[in-house]
């Protein structure tokens, strides 16, 4: 498993180098710089949550959006890899993007398996896997919040400080490792999710900068409704894409000295385009993959652990 883990990480990076491979090729956004983390077997590109991405450039100029091009599988790589990847893939493009842009505004976008590897850079990887992957630490703070030195393990021997807000927001559709509990939790579920954090505070202390939406009976981030509604996981951008883009929107203006307009899209041209409306094939395929999830994600752990 560890060596599959690398060569999909190889392999990421050799695309990630196609988008922000060197640094001096990181374009800093006037606006704002997002990150889109697709869920599993979505089209690599934003997945759903590009409608997302595209009102944020439509509202915010300048904002530039880069998918993570992760595997975003389920069993080819196996689920646990594909997470390991991303989560360490994500990473490095905000590593590379903060260094060379220390006064940018960045917001992480997640949907599913997106929204973990995300939640993993903020909140550390969940203690379940550590049956299958090393714990990941999360973020440093110094990433997160305003005048602080950056990390070295994010900015090697750095000690640049930020003077201003970097990540002013995360939104998180469907994840995984969601607790009805967090300071930051959004939608109707009352419980958590299949891969659920015992230690939240690391998420909890920059709470303000997340949106995390779950809605109960969906079976990936609520997995103690006593009602399942498959179809509750792969429609959350039909039910808060305007409230998400508002609160994003609001969050880079409180990070910004100047407010965003709405209207107008004057996106650098490194900008990747999204669509504006939600792919049929990409939705049917993430009800396939959330009834597969429920299922096999089980006996996938058990197997791991017995491997």
């Amino acid at each position: 498993m560890v060596h599959a883990a690398f060569m999909y990480l190889l392999l990421a990076c050799s695309f990630f180098g196609v988008v922000l491979s060197q640094d001096q090729q990181i374009q800093c956004a006037k606006g704002l710089q997002v990150f889109i983390s697709r869920g599993t077997n979505e089209t690599l590109g934003p997945g759903v949550s590009g409608a997302l991405g595209e009102i944020l450039r439509e509202r915010i100029p300048d904002t530039q959006v880069h998918p993570v091009p992760y595997p975003a599988s389920f069993l080819n790589p196996d689920y646990f890899t594909s997470v390991l990847n991303g989560t360490l893939l994500l990473r490095e493009m905000i590593t590379r993007y903060t260094k060379v842009c220390p006064e940018s505004k960045i917001a992480l976008l997640g949907y599913s398996q997106g929204a973990q590897i995300t939640s993993n850079n903020l909140c550390g990887t969940p203690p379940v896997w550590l049956a299958g992957n090393p714990s990941l630490a999360p973020l440093p703070k110094s990433i997160i919040e305003n005048h602080s030195n950056m990390n070295p393990v994010l900015q090697p021997r750095s000690e640049t400080k930020l003077t201003v807000l970097l990540v002013v927001a995360v939104v998180l559709f469907g994840d995984p490792t969601f607790r009805s509990d967090d300071s930051f939790a959004r939608g109707t579920a009352q419980g958590s999710g299949m891969f659920f954090r015992g230690n939240h505070k690391a998420c909890n202390a920059v709470g303000d900068h997340i949106a995390s939406y779950c809605d109960a009976g969906d079976p990936i981030c609520d997995v103690e409704s006593e009602v399942t509604e498959t179809n509750m996981h792969v429609t959350y951008l039909e039910r808060y894409l305007e409230e998400s883009a508002e609160w994003v929107v609001e969050r880079f203006s409180k990070g910004s000295s100047e407010s965003p307009s709405p209207g107008g899209n004057n996106a650098t041209t490194s900008a990747v385009v999204v669509p504006s409306t939600l792919p049929t094939e990409q939705s049917n395929a993430a009800r396939e993959v959330t009834s597969l999830l429920t299922v096999y994600i089980p006996a996938l752990m058990v197997a791991v652990v017995m491997s």
